[in-house]
């Protein structure tokens, strides 16, 4: 897997958006994997995962479990890369 990080932002308490650079992208098996970390009301930062194939978006299963969520926002971004990689991995998407 080819990962990228992206520097953190120079506010660390501000929220990154859905149409911000991802916070990490890695290609994994023929996949672009996209994982933006966005952080809750609560303080609470949570891994948001896009895959592509190509230039196809392909819809993947969020993992939505309350235990979800993490302290720093690097956390976040590792889990949702983990996410992604055993979704992919465990034939749960067929193309």
């Amino acid at each position: 897997m080819v990962m990228h990080m992206a520097s953190p932002a120079s506010d660390n308490n501000a929220a990154p958006r859905m149409s911000d650079l991802p916070d990490a992208r890695a290609e994994y098996a023929g996949y672009t994997i996209l994982v933006y970390a966005i952080q809750n009301e609560q303080g609470v930062w949570l891994p948001r995962v896009t895959v592509l194939q190509g230039a196809e978006r392909i819809e993947m299963p969020q993992l939505t479990q309350a235990w979800r969520g993490w302290l720093t926002r690097g956390e976040a971004v590792r889990d949702g890369l983990e996410q992604a990689h055993l979704l992919l991995s465990g034939d749960r998407h067929q193309p």
